[in-house]
């Protein structure tokens, strides 16, 4: 009897698949938190990062049945909010010519002078 050679069949994608670039066109496709996390690898999400988004009002995440989820382009849109918030400057400057560590111990004197009138 001679063993019959069968091919594999194609796997056919299913849920459980990681969430690619192709996956990307359904951008109104629920996904749950977690799935939400592996669209931008290099940002290393996690789920309690992405609540965290939401409680600041960057992400929209509902509720379906005891998971929560988002959609990619809520993802796409938490990220230009985060990159237009961004509070951070690129460099500081003073006003005045003098700064330094004796332009700090005179600030923290007078600092120490107006709590100790405050006190008394």
């Amino acid at each position: 009897m001679r063993a019959v050679e069968t091919s594999p069949t194609p796997r056919q994608p299913s849920d459980s698949d990681e969430v690619t670039v192709e996956r990307l066109e359904l951008d109104d496709e629920p996904i749950p938190l977690a799935d939400a996390c592996k669209l931008f690898p290099r940002a290393r999400l996690t789920v309690s990062t992405l609540r965290a988004e939401a409680d600041r009002g960057r992400l929209e995440i509902f509720r379906l049945g005891k998971r929560d989820y988002t959609t990619p382009r809520a993802m796409k849109e938490m990220v230009r909010l985060c990159q237009e918030g961004d509070p951070r400057r690129g460099s500081t400057s003073t006003k005045r010519g003098s700064n330094g560590l004796s332009e700090t111990a005179r600030r923290s004197s007078a600092l120490a002078a107006a709590r100790m009138t405050v006190t008394r």
